[in-house]
């Protein structure tokens, strides 16, 4: 495991970076297929919130300012968006990219069934209620975007957020999210929704409590949705060429293992103890972890006792995948 350090942003490739802040001004960027270290600053950065990363873009906020804009970390174009005034971000989503006119970026809540949302080049923020749609206490979580809607579980149910005649309207596609073929002594489980080539996948991470602090990745496994039918299949390869990438902030993508130079037929994630990146085969069903010594010593170790939402500020430092 190298490192380097560098002014600007350093080579870019298709594949996510991990990311996290050195301090206020200066951000530590991981290459996953090179196993190397950069360091780099852009200011755009410095001191901001990664909200989303979607299509190439990043939602960022300034909590101090409360200044809200997209930032696409290749190009340096930045498109400002209106500041953020609610007192707490929940999950984030770009529908599709903002050179699409249908573009919306929008924050979901929690706790409340509540969408607030906008579209590049609009001066205000939509607070929408979508209760309405299903029952009042219904939230969303585990989400995705795939060809312009937002998918979700709710309540263990998987939904569907479209925007009909100006507003969002929820659907319910199936009734359970998938069932599981429990191995070992499973106590918890993890369920990401993945977009990869037009199709909604759900990964069911299932994890062996080890103590207190840390957990094992007993197994992983991968269904993806078929809409005509209104069920979950369960898949056991992602193909040759397909990589699928989640972490514990939320965000999740796949990319082309062969263009980005990592595994395929994998899926790359950050253990449960927050000290290494796991890649786990999805053919043999077979798990290896790469130790995060410079970033576990800095940033993740002082994340084992912490409650992880979505995204967290620790002492200063960021943590987020960039896609």
């Amino acid at each position: 495991m190298t490192s380097s350090e560098s002014s600007v942003t350093p080579p870019l490739l298709p594949c996510p970076w991990l990311v996290y802040s050195q301090g206020r001004k200066r951000q530590n960027y991981y290459s996953i297929p090179e196993r190397t270290y950069y360091v780099g600053k852009i200011p755009f950065m410095s001191g901001k919130r990664i909200c989303a990363s979607f299509f190439g873009w990043m939602v960022m906020l300034d909590r101090k300012s409360k200044s809200c804009f997209l930032l696409n970390p290749t190009s340096m174009e930045k498109i400002n968006l209106p500041p953020w005034k609610l007192p707490a971000v929940q999950t984030c989503v770009i529908t599709s990219s903002p050179t699409d006119p249908n573009c919306i970026v929008a924050f979901l809540d929690n706790e409340e069934p509540y969408i607030t949302f906008c579209r590049p080049g609009e001066d205000r923020w939509v607070e929408q209620d979508y209760g309405t749609s299903l029952d009042e206490d219904d939230t969303f979580d585990a989400v995705t975007v795939c060809k312009g809607s937002i998918y979700g579980f709710s309540r263990g149910e998987l939904v569907r957020l479209e925007v009909c005649d100006g507003i969002f309207v929820m659907n319910k596609l199936v009734a359970d999210i998938p069932p599981k073929v429990y191995l070992g002594d499973v106590i918890r489980e993890y369920n990401y929704l993945v977009e990869s080539c037009g199709e909604v996948f759900c990964v069911s991470m299932l994890f062996e409590v080890l103590d207190i602090a840390a957990c094992k990745v007993e197994d992983i496994q991968v269904y993806r949705m078929d809409f005509s039918k209104g069920e979950w299949v369960r898949v056991d390869s992602l193909g040759e060429d397909r990589a699928f990438f989640v972490n514990g902030f939320g965000n999740t993508a796949s990319c082309s293992a062969s263009e980005s130079g990592v595994e395929g037929n994998s899926i790359y994630f950050i253990d449960r103890d927050y000290r290494s990146l796991g890649v786990f085969n999805v053919e043999e069903s077979s798990v290896h972890l790469d130790n995060f010594e410079k970033l576990s010593q800095y940033v993740l170790g002082r994340l084992r006792y912490r409650k992880i939402v979505e995204l967290v500020q620790i002492d200063g430092a960021y943590v987020q995948y960039v896609f």
